[in-house]
């Protein structure tokens, strides 16, 4: 979408960025859609309490956790900090 909206360049550098930035917007789509969730639902109100941050860390974790199982591929952007 970003691509589609030329909000970020189609360059094959710019992959992990495309990569990163939908995975964080698609944080942000869940956890609003958790929180209405727990409003409308009786017994899922756990789910108001959800942000992004805290399920970007939950997802990280788990990824990090299938990374040292050898069943996640990790990508990888060299000259960068952020993996």
């Amino acid at each position: 979408m970003l691509l589609h909206l030329s909000i970020l360049p189609s360059t094959p550098s710019s992959s992990p960025t495309i990569l990163r930035a939908s995975s964080v917007y698609a944080c942000q789509l869940i956890a609003q859609r958790a929180k209405e969730l727990g409003s409308e639902r009786e017994g899922m109100e756990w789910l108001k309490e959800w942000n992004e941050v805290g399920l970007d860390g939950y997802l990280w974790s788990l990824a990090k956790e299938g990374e040292r199982r050898g069943s996640v591929e990790r990508v990888q952007e060299r000259g960068t900090v952020y993996y």
